[in-house]
């Protein structure tokens, strides 16, 4: 804090080193002094002077259009352009209309869409001797170029016609939720399985079978006959079934992913590979063996297409999956392309201008078609697409328990997948270790808010509750008892959460009287911040009035002196889990060049002589929610 207040007396204004200074002591101490968490939110973050003759602003993020609406009204007015890029990707199916309502509020924005026929123009220009300012540009150009995506359409089997509709019972199923998790951990598992790989196998077997077995011991308490005749009989399929009709060289460039680690093996699909194949910007051509498993949170298929722009693409298809494909990706690239409106001095020949919806769907035809399409498809009477996205929160069954409100502990959380299936749960407004690239171009980490996130980066979460502290600390004598003097207020808490049946109403409710019997003007014993204080194991002591309602409530003798030891022991034990989280965070830094870090390897670190496992995730998606969720269950990596 001393070097902070030397460099603004010396410079008058917030810049980058301050900036940096304070972020590093609010994400070192914020969970020790919660206080740096207000100070963060009215920081007012640098001083950046306009330059003097400014030609323009650039935007790389669409959705600034609307949040800062009056800050790009400003440089309008003062005759500064703003130029705003984006890209098509457009993830989640209820974004689809973005840009149509984007367009519609703002009809006068000239807008140039970078479609396949004005790209092809300037493609001739092109002697391959040219010298491009953006090269790398270029080259993602032609890649979208040469674009096709195929979908190959083979002989159905049962199972993509029951699926579709299993699947959407399922969904829609009101109780069941422990069958409903095992049908989609298992069974919708091994289904992919099978549809997307030559043959079955021993560990696609016996994730039926693990369904099977508990399907038998609730099949009779209360599913309807119909839902319970279509579990049947998909089983018996899926049991029997032997080869695939999908036809594939498996030495080409197939995409394949590890799903799962069941009983000891590693399941990958197509379930012959023993390997991952994720393409990436270099590839030049991929065969999917069907719409991708996870999909819906991995974003393969659409990373593919509108990331890494694969100019080769093939995708494997049943008859009804194909509709899905189809449908799933018709859909996001129509939503990506808006009508052109540009200067009438243009130098754009007519021809290649976007005007209507007509030839947006010519454009799509250059990209997308469906061959050998000769199988005939069932009429489904939902969206499968709408269904999967219903579908998959069933991932998150058994992680709240809505049984009993008095006794729930929820938060309401985003959700942060990884690769391989991992995710975790975060709730608003807390953060977790991520990488971030400072203004120098160096790799440094600190905690980030879901807001702050973005595909791609890695987070990194380790064990740092007070039992490890309090491991960790064991070198220390000093600190090793103000720890377990500190444990006199969660005991206490503890007690009282006993004496009401561990009722989290029943507890607020004791807590705020006690506060208002004893005449305490401090303190905030309210519902969310006693769900912290009960199963937050990073929470060292929650602020000394806070104590003093909780120790109040257990009948604990001679308050004030309890509280002054309970004030010297934690500030020893600040001290000590401040240094303890900076030497840690530095050994991270440390370790990331060592360490292939792509998928989820796990390290380890040492402080103190002690191992600290660290766990690194690499972030697929994140999912804006509201979903609530037990806090035990919280920032914590799942699977």
């Amino acid at each position: 804090m001393n070097n902070i207040q030397l460099l603004i007396e010396k410079h008058n204004k917030i810049t980058p080193e301050i900036e940096q200074c304070f972020l590093s002591i609010v994400d070192d101490f914020e969970e020790e002094i919660p206080r740096l968490r207000f100070l963060k939110s009215i920081y007012p973050g640098m001083q950046v002077n306009l330059p003097e003759k400014i030609r323009a602003v650039i935007i790389n993020d669409i959705s600034l259009l609307n949040i800062y609406k009056n800050t790009i009204i400003g440089f309008l007015s003062k005759g500064i352009p703003v130029i705003i890029i984006s890209n098509r990707m457009i993830e989640n199916i209820r974004d689809l209309k973005f840009y149509e309502s984007l367009v519609k509020q703002n009809m006068n924005i000239f807008r140039l869409n970078w479609n396949k026929k004005k790209l092809s123009e300037l493609r001739k220009y092109d002697n391959h001797n040219t010298l491009f300012i953006d090269q790398n540009l270029w080259d993602v150009c032609i890649r979208y170029i040469d674009q096709k995506i195929e979908i190959e359409v083979f002989e159905g089997n049962q199972l993509d016609v029951i699926m579709p509709e299993l699947q959407n019972k399922i969904t829609n199923l009101n109780e069941f939720k422990k069958l409903k998790k095992i049908f989609y951990d298992s069974f919708y598992t091994a289904i992919y399985a099978l549809k997307n790989s030559f043959t079955t196998n021993e560990e696609i077997k016996a994730l039926i079978l693990r369904f099977e077995k508990y399907f038998n011991e609730v099949k009779y308490y209360g599913l309807e006959p119909e839902l319970r005749s279509l579990i049947e009989e998909a089983i018996e399929v899926a049991l029997t079934f032997e080869e695939n009709t999908k036809m594939f060289n498996p030495d080409d460039n197939i995409f394949s992913n590890l799903v799962m680690k069941f009983e000891d093996k590693e399941l990958f699909i197509p379930n012959n590979r023993n390997f991952t194949m994720i393409p990436t910007s270099e590839t030049e051509e991929v065969i999917f063996t069907g719409y991708p498993y996870n999909e819906n949170f991995g974003y393969y298929l659409l990373n593919t297409i509108f990331i890494d722009f694969i100019p080769n693409i093939k995708i494997l298809c049943w008859p009804n999956e194909a509709q899905l494909t189809f449908n799933y990706i018709e859909r996001r690239l129509q939503s990506g392309y808006f009508t052109d409106n540009i200067p009438s001095n243009n130098l754009f020949l007519d021809k290649y201008i976007i005007k209507s919806s007509d030839d947006v769907k010519n454009e799509i035809n250059t990209l997308l078609s469906i061959v050998n399409n000769d199988f005939p498809v069932i009429d489904i009477t939902f969206d499968q697409e709408e269904n999967i996205e219903k579908f998959k929160m069933l991932k998150y069954e058994g992680y709240s328990n809505h049984s009993d409100i008095g006794s729930i502990s929820t938060v309401k959380c985003d959700i942060v997948n990884f690769n391989n299936g991992y995710f975790m749960f975060l709730p608003k407004g807390s953060s977790i270790l991520s990488e971030v690239e400072t203004t120098d171009g160096k790799i440094t980490i600190r905690k980030m808010m879901f807001k702050e996130m973005s595909v791609g980066i890695r987070i990194f979460k380790y064990v740092k509750d007070r039992t490890a502290y309090r491991e960790i600390s064991r070198h220390n004598s000093e600190v090793k008892t103000a720890f377990s003097k500190l444990e006199l207020w969660k005991e206490a808490l503890g007690k009282t959460y006993k004496d009401v049946n561990e009722d989290i109403v029943g507890l607020e409710k004791i807590l705020k009287e006690t506060k208002h019997k004893y005449h305490l003007s401090g303190g905030n014993p309210s519902r969310i911040n006693i769900q912290r204080w009960l199963h937050d194991e990073e929470i060292i002591a929650p602020d000394k009035e806070n104590i003093r309602i909780i120790l109040y409530a257990a009948n604990i003798q001679e308050i004030d002196s309890a509280i002054r030891e309970l004030i010297i022991s934690y500030r020893k034990v600040v001290s000590f889990t401040i240094k303890l989280s900076a030497s840690i965070k530095k050994h991270i830094i440390k370790k990331i060049p060592e360490i292939d870090l792509t998928s989820e390897n796990d390290f380890n670190i040492n402080i103190f002589d002690s191992e600290i496992e660290v766990q690194s995730r690499v972030i697929t998606a994140l999912e804006k929610s509201q979903i609530e969720i037990d806090y035990r269950n919280t920032r914590k990596i799942l699977c």
